[in-house]
């Protein structure tokens, strides 16, 4: 049951590295698309991009702010996502000993 468990959680990151490379595939397509205005923050989404914006600068990809905004942020989310599934992994391994 448990190898059924950590398989599943290391398949979903997988999946999500796969889902993530494919999007970067999408944004180097899309990349100098100037219709990226569509995403209309409210004042939250301001202050989020305001405060990645160090950030943003410094792992400029793409020529689109917008596109290396949600790049970092899902970067993040990427590497928040595997820490995790490493610890969830971890704990279910003790708890099977």
């Amino acid at each position: 049951m448990t190898e059924k468990v950590s398989s599943k959680k290391r398949y979903e990151w997988f999946v999500h590295i796969l889902v993530f490379a494919v999007v970067q595939g999408i944004f180097l397509i899309f990349d100098g698309y100037e219709g990226w205005h569509i995403f209309y923050l409210n004042d939250m989404g301001k202050r989020v991009v305001h405060r990645l914006t160090p950030l943003t600068e410094n792992f400029r990809i793409y020529e689109s702010t917008a596109l290396n905004t949600v790049t970092v942020i899902w970067g993040i989310w990427l590497v928040l996502h595997g820490v995790v599934c490493m610890i969830k992994n971890f704990r279910d391994k003790r708890e099977a000993e």
